[in-house]
């Protein structure tokens, strides 16, 4: 489990990338099972989770997750995040 500030944070982010979204993410939220999390959503949702954490990713870290979680490790593996 993830500290809920950083899930609240993930959230925001989806919600913004996302704006037909209704839901609370989950964990387990993946690809193609949030309207809009496709591959063009991807790119705007990590672009917004660079903004949000202050991070730079390089493109394989933004072509690997496909799920919360794997953002929410991403995020808290980078040395530069908030």
């Amino acid at each position: 489990m993830f500290p809920e500030q950083l899930m609240n944070r993930i959230d925001a982010c989806a919600h913004r990338a996302f704006p037909h979204l209704t839901e609370t993410i989950r964990e387990d939220s993946a690809v193609g099972t949030l309207p809009g999390w496709d591959s063009l959503g991807h790119l705007t949702f990590m672009m917004e989770i660079e903004e949000e954490f202050g991070l730079r990713f390089t493109s394989a870290q933004i072509a690997q997750p496909k799920t919360i979680r794997d953002i929410a490790v991403l995020v808290l593996s980078n040395p530069a995040h908030e």
